[in-house]
């Protein structure tokens, strides 16, 4: 999606850049902005990532390295031991990358537990005859610094997503990817989403209407389409006089299961 996302922000003139639900970091950091940024994110193993790559890249992959090399010659004990203990920031950077399907995902009981399992990949004991190599080789020092440098004016902070955002105005942009409550099924997602649910699409929404009232650009994504069921909640009412774009796509979660196509959503603010 962030080939699509992109080249909308940057049609855009603006002097702040914020992404209140960063995840991945992945659109900020294909934007290449060099201006004041503030990243947020509600899952704090994410941004010690980030904070680690900002401060100390070099460091990080030492740990990193350490523990891929373990994992590739002893396999999945080490895996499970390091998400057993996870502290540092290697060690998530580790079990994100090592767990099945890249999956993060936290116990609904115990918002700090990760509970994915290990991949079975990466290690000379792991099934994947394609992946038998140690996990770092997918990162590599080069691209940690230049992810370092683009941090460097960032400020990156796990905390409400409205505490990022609240005072937005002219001259910002903001990049917002929620949780998606919308799935085409009958039942609600809110267990899975960590509590979110239609009356926080409500809510972010009347914010959203407020920052445009104070001149905010803002961009978001969402699902309009899944399981040939439409989104009638952000199509027809909640954005239903905002410009849009749709995009087909296609979720294969793995272990034999068939594809899920959605249609990806962008909503764009109205100036």
């Amino acid at each position: 999606m962030t080939r699509h996302i992109a080249p909308l922000i940057q049609t855009k003139r603006f002097d702040r850049y914020f992404e209140p639900f960063c995840g991945s970091a992945a659109v900020f950091l294909s934007l290449g902005f060099k201006g004041p940024a503030f990243l947020n994110d509600k899952q704090s193993q994410i941004i010690k990532i980030y904070r680690a790559i900002k401060d100390d890249p070099a460091m990080l992959f030492a740990e990193f390295r350490m523990l891929s090399e373990a994992m590739y010659e002893k396999g999945g004990s080490v895996y499970y031991d390091v998400r057993e203990n996870a502290r540092s920031a290697a060690d998530w950077l580790f079990l994100f990358y090592s767990s099945f399907n890249g999956l993060i995902r936290f116990s609904n009981k115990d918002p700090n537990k990760f509970n994915a399992s290990w991949g079975k990949r990466y290690s000379k004991l792991g099934d994947a005859l394609s992946m038998k190599k140690p996990v770092h080789e997918l990162v590599t020092m080069e691209r940690l610094n230049e992810m370092s440098a683009l941090f460097a004016n960032a400020s990156l902070a796990c905390g409400d997503y409205w505490d990022c955002i609240k005072d937005c105005g002219k001259g910002d942009m903001i990049y917002l990817d929620p949780p998606y409550t919308f799935n085409g099924k009958d039942e609600a997602s809110e267990v899975y989403n960590m509590g979110w649910g239609e009356a926080e699409d409500r809510l972010l929404a009347e914010r959203l209407a407020e920052l445009e009232s104070r001149g905010a650009l803002w961009i978001l994504s969402n699902v309009s389409e899944s399981r040939g069921k439409r989104n009638k909640l952000y199509m027809d009412e909640l954005y239903a006089d905002h410009k849009k774009k749709e995009i087909p796509y296609k979720y294969t979660i793995g272990g034999g299961q068939p594809a899920t196509e959605v249609k990806e959503l962008l909503v764009l603010s109205k100036y």
